[in-house]
Order: C-alpha cells, then structure tokens, then sequence
C-alpha cells in the first residue's frame, strides 16, 4: 500500500494563490521548490531574501510563504523556529482585508491565518476561533466556487470536533471541488505546490480508510505532475 510523507500538517492550510503561470512571482516558484524538496531550511532562507513585498500580490504571495512555512515547523514541532513570523503574517493579511474587505480571497486567507493562530497560541481559542469561522461564512456567502474558499470550508470541516460539525468525508468534498475548479485553469497550476498538497491529502484519507487503489491513482497522478516530489513507500 502506498503511503506518503506529508511534511507539515493539513490542518493548516494555506489559501491557494491563483495568477497565471507566466506571472508567478520569484518566491512562488522558489516555495514551490522547497515544497517538493521539503526543506525547511530552504523555506526560511526564501522568506529572509524575499523579504520586502511592494504590490498587493507580492505582499499576498509572501502571506502564503510565511503560512507555509509556519505549518511546515509546527508539523517539525519548530514552533519556537517559525513563530517570529507569526505576527507579520497576521499584519499582512489583516491589511490585506482591510484593504479588500469584500475580497473572497483575502477573506480564505484571513480565516486561513487565523486557524494558524491557534496551533501557535491555543490559549486563544475563545477569541480567535469564532472570528476565524466569521470570516469564512461571510467568504463562503461572496465566492461559494472560489478554490480558496473551498479549500478553507473543507479545512474547517477536517478540524472541527463532530459536535461543532467536524466532518472529514464532507471536508474531502470540498477539496475534491476545488480541483476541479483549479483545473479548468490549467495554466494556472505549473508550480502550483498547495495544488499538488490537496492531492497527497486527499490520498492519505484514502488510504487511512481503506481505499488504496484511489490512492494509488492520486500518487500516480502527482508522480506525474511533480517526478522530483519525495515519497515513502
């Protein structure tokens, strides 16, 4: 049965970052490679040189790469490592939203964010949490098929305890739509690493519930799109 090394936890998703492939930003590709190579070193490195964002987009990019490399060390349990990032990362998406408040987009990421605040500082749980699920109802009410969003209820769902309506076969739906909605795109998907990220979580379920030939297809699939990505068999 196939198995494979998921670096940092699921849990704490990024919003996907959706421009065209021929506009990507030096950092996206750069995280992308630290992605698929899995180092963490690398991803800090990335962020200490691409550390001055000017446009609304490159500070958008920098969000995603400083959210991924914060889920990357608590998943390498570094917290201590990634939390002097944590507050510009609330900064940044909290400007972001301030700047486009009826943004779908910004408005994932702000959940996003948020739900990333808690694996850093549980303490704020009472606090945090209902402004996390605020801001992705009202996302969820702008931009239903947008694959940020998507992605975002479907992170919810993963999380939630049962009784606040956690629910992991409805959290794999909404991944499963979010990919198709991000491949009706195609350019938009070279070097697209949370792409390819939904994927190995989607055939890690799989493969927790028993449907192995669903998830050898998904590996077989991502081995495809990325032949250099690490694996464990």
């Amino acid at each position: 049965m196939l198995t494979n090394k998921i670096t940092f936890s699921f849990l704490l998703l990024l919003a996907i970052n959706w421009i065209p492939a021929q506009c990507q930003s030096s950092i996206q590709t750069e995280v992308y490679q630290a992605f698929v190579t899995r180092n963490i070193n690398t991803w800090e490195n990335i962020l200490q040189q691409h550390n001055k964002p000017s446009s609304q987009e490159d500070r958008y990019d920098r969000a995603m790469a400083i959210y991924g490399f914060l889920g990357l060390c608590a998943d390498e349990k570094q917290k201590k490592r990634g939390k002097p990032y944590l507050e510009e990362l609330l900064s940044i998406s909290d400007g972001l939203l301030s700047e486009n408040p009826s943004q779908p987009k910004y408005m994932a990421l702000g959940a996003a964010t948020l739900g990333l605040q808690l694996a850093y500082q549980m303490h704020k749980m009472m606090t945090v949490g209902p402004k996390s699920i605020k801001l992705l109802k009202k996302a969820e009410a702008l931009g239903a098929d947008i694959p940020q969003v998507l992605v975002e209820l479907g992170n919810q769902a993963w999380v939630a305890p049962k009784v606040f309506g956690g629910d992991k076969e409805l959290a794999t739906s909404y991944y499963r739509r979010a990919i198709i909605l991000m491949e009706k795109n195609p350019d938009q998907l070279i070097e697209n690493w949370y792409y390819l990220k939904i994927h190995l979580v989607l055939a890690d379920w799989y493969t927790k519930t028993g449907y192995s030939n669903r998830a050898q297809g998904i590996y077989l699939k991502v081995g495809k799109l990325e032949p250099g990505l690490i694996f464990d068999f």
